[in-house]
């Protein structure tokens, strides 16, 4: 069963993972194995948090 993570846990994830981003330069992919580790989750739980955000800022159209 999958673990639920809290929105405060998320939002920080996705904060570490533009900063990540922003200070290393390294690709979002690099970005997102790095925050997964870091957190202990997994990197498609960060890469679905970055994808829901991105949908619901109306950066990525979404379904």
């Amino acid at each position: 069963m999958p673990r639920k993570y809290s929105p405060e846990f998320r939002d920080r994830a996705l904060r570490l993972l533009d900063t990540t981003m922003e200070d290393s330069e390294v690709s979002e992919f690099e970005a997102i194995k790095s925050v997964a580790s870091k957190l202990g989750v997994s990197q498609e739980s960060v890469r679905r948090w970055r994808r829901k955000a991105e949908i619901d800022a109306g950066q990525r159209p979404g379904v």
